[in-house]
């Protein structure tokens, strides 16, 4: 989607400081805060820019499955008035059906990931009714910093490796930005809205429909 305009928001901010903390951890209602700030205005700034495409690249269960209350009151009191506001959330990486969210909220476009072969879900990807539509996410090229790191994942402790710019990822955090991009491309083309490109596209994604899986996009 080479016409899009990216502004890129570093939710690991949000993040505790210190020694100890657990990595991806933050307060819902500074969650709530961060985006509502980037969709309206304070008293006394300069309006906002409200963006076609919303990709909320996070994921996160809660106590019984129940809705995130500072999301849903950010949906009820801003979001809902922005019509041709598209968002879309990963939908897990579980592989089960239970809710992540934002993904589940009726508003927000969930993602899965489908395997290497383009057919068949990733087993690492959720699923289920809350998963709107799926796209290629399993070792997937994408950005990456350059320099050597030290592994701490369970099973590659002490490993150092050496990355120049590029990693091989998987994850509907992949698959997510994916969909987006498409939406963003089809605007391009077509001049549509960013709902009115989603729309075209879901036409486009249940009529390929892969048995067992469920509606899927395509890169192209």
């Amino acid at each position: 989607a080479p016409e899009a305009k990216v502004h890129v928001v570093n939710a690991a901010r949000l993040l505790p400081t210190g020694d100890t903390y657990e990595l991806g951890a933050a307060f819902e209602s500074d969650l709530a805060d961060l985006i509502r700030k980037h969709l309206i205005a304070e008293d006394d700034q300069p309006p906002v820019r409200v963006p076609d495409i919303l990709l909320l690249n996070i994921a996160g269960t809660t106590q019984g499955g129940r809705p995130p209350v500072a999301l849903a009151a950010l949906y009820d009191s801003v979001i809902q008035h922005l019509k041709e506001l598209l968002i879309l959330s990963p939908a897990g990486n579980e592989g089960d059906d239970r809710k992540n969210w934002p993904g589940s909220f009726a508003w927000v476009v969930s993602v899965g990931g489908l395997a290497t072969n383009w057919r068949d879900r990733a087993t690492w990807s959720n699923f289920g009714h809350n998963v709107d539509v799926y796209a290629p996410g399993d070792r997937l090229v994408n950005a990456f910093a350059t320099g050597e790191y030290e592994c701490t994942w369970e099973g590659h402790e002490g490993e150092l490796r050496e990355f120049k710019g590029m990693a091989r990822w998987s994850g509907t955090s992949f698959s997510t930005p994916l969909v987006a991009g498409l939406v963003a491309s089809r605007m391009s083309t077509t001049g549509q809205s960013s709902r009115r490109a989603w729309e075209s596209l879901l036409d486009v994604a249940e009529a390929q429909a892969v048995p067992g899986v469920g509606p899927v996009l395509y890169p192209g």
